[in-house]
């Protein structure tokens, strides 16, 4: 009998525990969703610095009577070949 009551009480518990904690899980997703945008974002733009950069230099090179240097796709820039 003392079980019976331990196990309902425990489950009991669980429920009301699960319900209230409802909204924090979502806003945990929603904040993971937001920090791997952020993280895209972020570089996307660091990629965005790159080309402007390789273009810049490409210039230089083109003027200096050089040839231009390759500038990477941005699959290429993010898996780091060069």
């Amino acid at each position: 009998m003392k079980k019976k009551l331990i196990l309902i009480v425990s489950l009991a518990a669980s429920l009301v525990t699960a319900s209230l904690l409802q909204g924090c899980v979502v806003a945990a997703v929603g904040a993971g969703i937001g920090a791997a945008k952020y993280g895209s974002a972020k570089q996307k733009d660091a990629y965005a610095k790159y080309r402007t950069d390789m273009e810049k230099l490409n210039f230089e090179r083109e003027k200096a009577g050089l040839q231009p240097t390759a500038i990477m796709t941005y699959e290429e820039w993010a898996k780091g070949k060069k």
